[in-house]
């Protein structure tokens, strides 16, 4: 089942904090606020949903660029700004 809006945010959210905290679901959850197998649940959920497991280095790379990517993307979305097909 695809990820609601509202749990979009929580899980890239939760992603990002697990990504900038080296892996370590024990220092995410201490940044956001909750358990550590709260942490665990969530990067279980993205990695059902993109079909990766978590240790794939190339799933955290990819991830992590797309994190950095997503505020440019947002812009140019809500700017009306695109690309031309030429």
């Amino acid at each position: 089942m695809p990820a609601t809006g509202a749990e979009r945010e929580v899980l890239l959210g939760t992603l990002r904090v697990w990504l900038d905290n080296g892996c370590s679901a024990a220092r995410a959850a201490e940044a956001l606020y909750c358990h550590r197998d709260t942490v665990l649940h969530r990067i279980a959920r993205i990695c059902e949903l993109m079909g990766v497991p978590p240790e794939s280095g190339a799933a955290r790379l990819g991830w992590s660029l797309a994190l950095r990517a997503l505020p440019l993307v947002k812009d140019v979305e809500t700017s009306g700004a695109g690309f031309a097909n030429d």
